[in-house]
């Protein structure tokens, strides 16, 4: 250990710790030290070497993700190692990544270098010998009251240079991991980012973080990099400034045009009901905002499965198909705002102020009146939609029992998105959610996951920020959501 330490000082932590084969993560180089300048030039020359093949469809804006193409069909090289630099900073200011600069020989440079590639098929797991190994390491160090992450980062990367993991390795890493120093656990994600066998497990790991970690995830790897074909259906919401959401807009579109079935639901741009054209496969407005449901049907999700890497998929993947998730997320919305309010107990004592004749049953403006005077906050489309689910019958009015059953269905219930906004299979079990499985010939195909109990109640402060806030509408490419149910 103190030989280590003594190297470190010498040489330099970063240079001493790094690998040209993992060259992924955080760096911070003193520009003033010979061999911190020297992994700075090899970082530099490695920029500068990568020729990216991109379809001379796709657009120049998309350059932020170089995986891109590879998720969307295209052709591209995959001979070379294609990286691209992240919050990149040079003596504390802030420096366009997307620019190639001279190093100087002075300054503190700080960069995340992120690989856009998966790795390769035939890829194997650690064993649990070696996982066993890396965690009491890891353990180990953080028992030293003066171990930092940046230090913790050096020691993951010495350690997994050359190795790959699974999901479920991940996921008892972080089991066994204390949570501290903060920011550990999505650290370790990040830098095992593009070492996972079953990559296509990434997208419910991240959702499952919280909001904060979620939020340093993308600003670690951006935006576009979390985004996986296999599971794009969720909930959006992309304001068209941003030059990466339009490109995600234009990612989605593109994969939209290519398959078949309903894919929109609830489309709204700027809060008006909108059909989305398939000419913003092609070009996407500069302003707006644009928010929708992106759903697939069973059988395009199974082409997806079929056509994936198949070391890229394991048997604990769950999809979820069709429209139906789409309408329980919206009406779980709509009763999560109304439990802030009352619970069941005071639920017929509001109901009865605004049934006025004592019919039991009240319009939809009543409704909308004894929301808002009660102070429940929610979308008026959703409203509308809860309203018109609820009204079987169409005539116009909504009987107490409607409301309360609607009520015990959905009050209890686990948030049904994750805040990646990607539907929870577990929560939609017998309705669209399946699991991929092998089957004898060692491909894999899709199976119905059964319907199960309900979830744990979300906690206040997870649900008040959960993405969820649409807006009803029709969606393009056909039904309205209330009718593909």
């Amino acid at each position: 250990m103190r030989n280590k330490k003594k190297f470190e000082r010498d040489i330099g932590k970063e240079a001493l710790h790094f690998s040209p084969s993992f060259a992924h993560g955080p760096f911070k180089l003193d520009l003033s030290r010979v061999s911190d300048r020297d992994v700075a030039l090899y970082l530099m020359k490695q920029r500068k070497d990568i020729e990216v093949s991109l379809d001379s469809s796709m657009p120049a804006k998309c350059i932020e993700t170089i995986a891109l193409p590879l998720k969307l069909g295209l052709q591209a090289s995959t001979t070379k190692f294609d990286a691209l630099w992240r919050v990149c900073t040079f003596k504390g200011k802030s420096v366009d990544w997307r620019e190639v600069f001279p190093i100087p020989r002075s300054g503190k440079l700080t960069l995340r270098i992120v690989d856009p590639y998966p790795i390769s098929e035939g890829c194997v797991e650690v064993s649990s010998w070696d996982l066993r190994e890396f965690i009491d390491k890891t353990i180990l160090e953080l028992e030293d009251k003066s171990a930092t992450l940046e230090n913790l980062v050096l020691l993951i990367r010495e350690h997994i240079q050359d190795k790959c993991f699974s999901v479920q390795q991940i996921k008892e890493m972080f089991n066994q991991l204390p949570s501290k120093p903060t920011l550990l656990k999505v650290e370790l994600a990040c830098l095992l980012f593009r070492r996972v066998v079953d990559w296509h497990s990434l997208s419910p790991l991240f959702g499952s973080l919280s909001y904060a970690e979620i939020d340093y995830a993308k600003q670690c790897l951006g935006r576009l990099a979390l985004f996986d074909e296999l599971h794009a259906t969720g909930f959006y919401r992309l304001d068209l400034r941003d030059p990466v959401e339009r490109c995600m807009m234009q990612t989605i579109v593109t994969l939209a045009v290519n398959e078949t079935g309903v894919n929109y639901c609830q489309t709204y741009y700027n809060g008006l009901r909108f059909e989305i054209p398939s000419s913003w496969a092609v070009e996407v407005p500069h302003r707006g905002v644009c928010t929708f449901f992106y759903c697939r049907s069973r059988e395009v999700v199974q082409d997806l499965v079929r056509q994936a890497p198949s070391s890229s998929i394991s048997d604990e993947l769950m999809l979820v198909c069709g429209t139906e998730w789409v309408i329980d997320v919206r009406m779980w919305s709509v009763v999560r705002a109304m439990a802030k309010v009352f619970d069941r107990e005071t639920l017929f004592e509001e109901f009865s102020k605004f049934d006025k004749d004592g019919s039991g049953d009240i319009s939809q403006g009543e409704l909308a009146s004894w929301l808002r005077e009660a102070g429940v906050i929610c979308d008026i489309d959703d409203m509308r939609f809860f309203f018109q689910h609820l009204d079987d019958d169409g005539s116009g009015k909504l009987e107490f029992s409607e409301m309360l059953g609607a009520f015990e269905q959905y009050e209890g219930k686990e948030c049904p998105i994750d805040k990646l906004g990607k539907p929870l299979a577990s929560s939609f079990a017998g309705k669209g959610a399946v699991k991929v499985q092998k089957s004898s010939d060692g491909s894999w195909t899709l199976c119905d996951m059964a319907p199960i109990e309900a979830g744990v109640k979300v906690s206040g402060s997870e649900a008040e920020e959960h993405p969820v806030s649409s807006a009803g509408g029709e969606e393009s490419k056909t039904l309205p959501v209330d009718e593909a149910a």
